[in-house]
């Protein structure tokens, strides 16, 4: 929820927020980039557990896969 905080106090509107499914997918690509895949399935299953609420509230996919997939701009 610190998010929806952060856009409603003024002194942080220059502020940007790193949620967890951002520190996630920054992983997979670190490991990725490394041809590392041992990692996997564990980032997916913290993907699901920890972005459970942000997943309903913010509408993100619902597998760390489709999140990856979504995210391919940002890449």
């Amino acid at each position: 929820m610190v998010d929806n905080v952060a856009h409603e106090l003024e002194d942080l509107k220059d502020i940007d927020i790193i949620t967890f499914d951002i520190i996630l997918l920054s992983a997979y690509v670190y490991y990725a980039k490394k041809s590392d895949n041992s990692n996997s399935k564990g980032l997916k299953s913290m993907y699901k557990k920890y972005c459970a609420d942000v997943i309903k509230r913010h509408g993100l996919p619902p597998t760390l896969g489709e999140y990856i997939k979504a995210s391919q701009d940002y890449l």
